[in-house]
């Protein structure tokens, strides 16, 4: 192969990464061709040797001393290119190719410290090398050379910039690397006997302690005599015998000094902590908040001692009690020995359940469950101690929470029959010491059975049966309560009969029966049952006032449920419903800051709860913060979502409908859409939902959607049918705008139809929506008199455009303009910056009118010059026969003359006659006012110009002459002549 070829395949295995292969190619190349410039310099671009690289390069120089790289390449490396071209005449041997690469254990002595490593040791490439690589190229990158052998001691001591220097006849002498010691020395190995044997410092294999290996350190040794003989001229006296090592470890001292410097510090924070902690503790507040130990100085206590008031006499009175005489107001009137052992900031305990046998088995499970209003999951519990008890001994709690789980969970049949099973068994299943105590729990559960039979009765309207199971479950309540009035269930449960037939004082006075007995069951005190339902009742008597127009009367009980849902939070505040209840009513009473305020207090103790993120966004649609409200949803969504079993549950679906009203306030009817799917496919089953998806779909343009839900919803009970009803005929109305004038008529009578649905059961807020879709359906069916009433009617309750524009076309349909006119207009003002559809609706209105009287003023004119044209040709033909009477009368009588003239004068007085008519006629009389009541008058309108900015009223004659002349007479054509009496 010869040497291009070589160097071609040395050129493509560098620059594919491949650097031995390519020093191998190109070294054999450079053999082949001692003259290639181009192999000497890439041998020069992929050795590692610094020497090596400027043998190569100063062969290059030799061969092409112009040569741009090779030179850039030798002052990359720190050389003068001139003093290494001059080291090539001191030198006449030809670099020789790099040895074939030694394996770095093989080597038999210790390389001198600054000096070139001993053949087959790599070293990594020093920072001048990376320049001869940014002059050569990126391809070839600086590797070690393994083959690459140092050159000689003259060629470097002429390459660095001197002469070889003697050797001196005394002092220190020129240390001589002990590569070339046999050189030096004229000693010739012999031919080993064996092949070497590779030593190393450390055998990596043999384990333990790592310890030099011997034949490693005598030959170390003979290498430091060689080295002091030829620098001092004597031995080194160095031995490599083994000592045992008297003192600590090399850098143990530092070791021990940094760990002391550690505890040092360590101690010192400690030291600073314990100063701090005393001092703290050391303070009354500490102690007593840590502690919880009472200081021992006196605290003043508010008495009710009487003091001055400013007056005419320094009278004393006596100073308002507070504590006696509490107000609705939030603040410290609350005694403190309604809390436990008298500290306000601790939670009570709840009211202890009063039952005549203790829990067990497992029923405490279940109670739990029930209490916390997870009912299904607690009535496999209930029923399987049912039925233990039923086939057993008798045990009245069994019966009496099964059969009010099963009441609460609306299966009213088995829980009578279960509470049934419990009564029956009294007699003879139990001892006459207990069967009273036993007969008042059954009572109890029977009296909770008929509360809620009668509320499910009155959600379905049969109020009479209502009334029946609320007077039952008054008597069963009142015979556990007269057996023990400890039962504070038998209060809850009369006082929500009376709060359901709505009887708010009866209720209240219930409650108040429990408060007498305090002496006798202080836990009644701290219930919080009565708490929450006195606010309620406080809550239900507002909402009567406001039917009654007492807004004082709103407004002090809606501050009284306030208190009880602040009494409620101081007594519990781990309970939901006192936190809702004064969250509710700050919103009705308008303080959206107060509901804000009381929603923190909420999140202190239920923090990222779902329920209390919801009122917060309640709070803020309140305040009118639309974007904080959104954000509270969001947040009570995601919280909802990530909770225990992080599926959405009911309070999603709420949270959802709460944020599609604001969405529908916002216009975001689509976004409403969604928002209210999403809750439906969480609680199918929830007809409120449904209701306001409804109005969301209609509002977005699903009307599919819409009718759907209307249809599905009546009867429902979720809203009043005449609300089904009415959307169902704007569907209907809407839908059929654009259809064949056949499906059209179909439509408009089905949607009248349903109008006849809608009737006073209707809310307030749709009575102007019904009041247009009812005007637009009678006109589109041609009863424009009806359509103009049921617009007057919605125009009452509000001021809608879209009304007036219908109005307008039932006047414009009775011919009535001059009202359409007036109607057209106005929509157009108030409508012509807001929305435009409707003002183009009234624009087009307008022109229609203005269009139709136009032609009604042209009819009427041609009818005035017809009338005027017959009355002109009927007294021309009455001067006719005027004058031919007149001639034949002269004729006979011989009084010409005279009959001539008094013919002529009637003539005249015709003819003047019948043209002030005629002007008359013509002329139209012009009424200030715009209607017409009697006789014929002229309602001036206004025409809109094409700019709309100005009216112009135009006059339209409406009187049509009727009288006629009683003179006949003749005209000659230019209204003269003579007239005689007709006879």
């Amino acid at each position: 192969m010869s040497g291009d070829e070589l160097r071609e395949q040395g050129v493509a295995a560098a620059k594919a990464g491949r650097k031995d292969e390519a020093r191998t190619l190109l070294a054999r190349a450079t053999q082949l061709n001692p003259r290639d410039t181009q192999a000497w310099l890439f041998l020069a671009s992929v050795t590692d040797d610094k020497k090596a690289r400027l043998l190569a390069l100063r062969k290059v120089l030799e061969l092409e001393p112009t040569n741009k790289l090779a030179i850039a390449a030798v002052k990359a490396l720190g050389v003068d290119p001139d003093k290494l071209i001059a080291t090539a005449a001191a030198d006449s041997t030809p670099p020789q190719p790099p040895p074939p690469p030694v394996s770095p254990t093989a080597t038999s002595t210790i390389r001198s410290l600054g000096g070139p490593p001993p053949a087959g040791i790599q070293r990594p490439a020093k920072p001048e090398d990376d320049d001869l690589d940014d002059v050569l190229g990126a391809e070839f990158a600086a590797l070690a050379d393994p083959k690459a052998g140092p050159p000689t001691q003259a060629d470097l001591n002429m390459l660095f910039g001197g002469e070889p220097t003697p050797p001196a006849a005394s002092g220190p002498k020129k240390l001589q690397s002990l590569g070339d010691r046999r050189r030096a020395t004229e000693e010739v190995p012999s031919a080993p006997s064996e092949p070497p044997r590779s030593r190393a410092a450390f055998d990596p294999n043999r384990p333990g302690v790592p310890v030099p290996d011997p034949e490693f350190v005598a030959q170390a040794v003979k290498d430091v005599d060689f080295l002091a003989q030829s620098l001092l001229g004597q031995m080194s006296g160095i031995s490599a015998d083994w000592v045992k090592k008297e003192k600590g470890r090399a850098g143990e001292s530092d070791i021990w000094r940094l760990r002391a410097q550690i505890w040092g510090l360590v101690g010192a924070f400690i030291l600073t902590l314990a100063i701090v902690a005393a001092i703290v503790l050391s303070t009354e507040e500490a102690q007593r908040v840590i502690f919880n130990r009472r200081t021992l100085v006196p605290s003043r206590t508010p008495t009710n001692t009487p003091t001055f008031t400013p007056g005419f006499t320094p009278t004393p009175t006596a100073t308002l009690d507070s504590t006696r005489f509490p107000t609705h107001t939030p603040s410290a009137t609350i005694p403190l020995t309604l809390s436990p052992v008298g500290r306000p900031n601790a939670t009570p305990r709840p009211t202890q359940r009063y039952l005549p046998v203790p829990l067990d088995g497992g029923l405490p499970g279940a109670v739990t469950l029930l209490d916390r209003g997870l009912v299904l999951e607690a009535l496999p519990t209930l029923d399987a101690e049912y039925n233990v008890v039923e086939s057993g001994n008798f045990g009245p709690n069994a019966y009496y929470w099964d059969g009010i789980a099963l009441a609460r969970a609306g299966k009213f049949s088995e829980a009578l029959n279960v509470l049934t099973a419990g009564e029956s068994r009294l007699e003879s299943d139990t001892t006459a010491s207990a069967r009273p105590q036993f007969k008042a729990l059954i009572d109890l559960g029977f009296a909770e059975y008929e509360l809620l039979r009668g509320l499910n009765f009155l959600s379905r309207g049969e109020a009479g049966n209502a009334q029946a199971s609320f007077e039952v479950a008054r008597a069963r309540a009142e015979a556990a309560l007269e057996f023990d009035a400890r039962y504070a269930q038998g209060y809850l449960i009369i006082a929500r009969t009376w709060k359901a037939e709505r009887n708010p004082e009866e209720a209240l006075a219930t409650l108040d029966r429990p408060y007498e007995l305090l002496d006798r069951v202080p836990e009644f005190g701290i219930n919080m049952d009565f708490v929450i339902e006195r606010g309620e009742i406080y809550l239900l008597r507002a909402e009567m006032r406001e039917a009654n127009g007492d807004a004082d009367g709103v407004r002090a009980n809606l501050e009284a449920a306030m208190y009880q849902g602040y009494y409620g939070v101081y007594l519990n505040p781990f309970d939901r419903r006192a936190h809702e209840m004064r969250i509710s009513t700050a919103l009705e009473l308008g303080r959206a800051g107060d509901a804000v305020l009381a929603n923190d207090t909420y999140r202190l103790y239920f923090p990222n709860d779902a329920r209390a993120l919801r009122r917060l966004g309640d709070a803020r649609v309140a305040e009118g913060n639309t974007d904080l409200a959104l954000g509270s949803y969001a947040a009570a969504l995601d919280a909802d979502l990530h909770d225990v079993d992080g599926v959405p549950g009911p309070d999603s679906a709420d949270i959802l409908s709460d944020r599609a009203r604001v969405y529908l306030s916002e216009g975001e009817y689509a976004a409403a859409l969604a928002d209210l799917n999403t809750a439906l496919t969480i609680l199918p089953d929830r007809q409120d939902i449904q209701t306001i998806r409804m109005d969301a779909a209609y509002a977005a343009g699903d009307y599919v959607t819409a009718l759907a839900d209307a249809q599905a919803l009546f009867n429902s009970r979720a809203a009043p049918n005449d609300v089904y009803k009415l959307m169902e005929a704007r569907v209907l109305v809407t839908t059929s705008a654009y259809a064949e004038p056949a499906e059209r008529r179909a439509a408009l009578q089905q949607a009248d139809d349903a109008l006849d649905f809608v009737g006073p059961n209707l809310p307030s807020n749709l009575r102007a929506v019904a009041g247009e879709v009812r005007a637009e359906v009678l006109l589109e069916r041609g009863f424009p008199a009806d359509a103009v009433v049921a617009a007057d009617e919605t125009l009452e309750l509000v001021n809608s455009p879209r009304v007036r524009i219908i109005r307008g076309q039932a006047w414009e349909a009775q011919g009535r303009l001059d009202n359409a006119r007036r109607d057209f207009q106005r929509a157009l003002d108030d409508t012509q910056d807001v929305d435009e559809d409707l003002a183009l609706k009234a624009r087009v209105g307008l022109e229609r009118v203005s269009v139709a009287s136009t032609a009604t003023a042209t009819s009427i004119t041609a009818t005035a010059i017809a009338g005027r044209t017959a009355t002109a040709e009927a007294n021309r033909t009455a001067t006719q026969s005027a004058r031919e009477s007149a001639t034949a009368n002269a004729q006979f009588t011989g009084t010409a003359e005279a009959n001539t003239q008094a013919t002529g004068t009637a003539a005249a007085n015709a003819t003047s006659t019948a043209e002030a008519e005629l002007e008359e006629s013509l002329t139209p009389s012009v009424t200030p006012t715009g209607t017409r009541e009697e006789g014929p008058t002229l309602t001036p309108t206004r025409t809109p110009s094409p700019s709309g900015a100005t009216h112009t009223p135009t006059r339209t004659p409406t009187r049509t002459p009727t009288r006629t002349p009683t003179l006949a007479g003749s005209d000659d054509g230019d209204g003269s002549g003579e007239a005689v009496p007709t006879p």
